[in-house]
């Protein structure tokens, strides 16, 4: 009969311990139902869409998702969008600028909003495809929106 007041042996604890680390540093996958993602919109309209002003503090992409940490001023709900604004730019990488639509929704309120934005370039990335008929890589410049905006780069890779 096992002694409930036996201490665990060292090999015990050293495979608890192994098993919890591979839990906690497995990979991320990208093969995860894409809730909460807003899809790049490319040849779209641009009319219709609100820019209002927004910064972008960061950007980077993992697997087809570009995130965006954005600040900007408000309390309520935003709505943004990414827009295609032009052609692929012929150069190496090709490049192509994308512009950021924030809608504020005409509040008045001050406050200093920090959030994360994630954008599926799977349509960004099919249209490449039908262009250079390849995989590769595209120098994305993100707009921000406002009255001086800036552009970020980051590269997204793609086979």
């Amino acid at each position: 009969m096992r002694d409930p007041w036996r201490l665990p042996t060292l090999a015990s604890c050293v495979s608890l311990v192994a098993l919890a680390l591979s839990a906690a540093c497995s990979a991320p996958t990208f093969d995860e139902p894409k809730t909460g993602i807003n899809a790049v919109q490319v040849g779209g309209e641009m009319s219709g869409y609100r820019f209002d002003p927004a910064t972008i503090d960061s950007a980077y992409v993992v697997g087809d998702i570009l995130h965006l940490h954005l600040s900007y001023g408000g309390c309520g709900t935003h709505a943004v969008a990414l827009l295609q604004t032009g052609p692929f730019m012929e150069s190496f990488p090709v490049q192509v600028l994308l512009s950021l639509a924030h809608d504020a929704r005409g509040e008045a309120c001050r406050m200093l909003v920090r959030s994360q934005e994630r954008f599926d370039l799977t349509a960004l990335k099919e249209s490449y495809r039908t262009a250079y008929r390849s995989s590769g890589t595209i120098l994305l410049r993100v707009r921000a929106p406002g009255p001086t905006p800036a552009v970020t780069s980051v590269y997204y890779q793609f086979r």
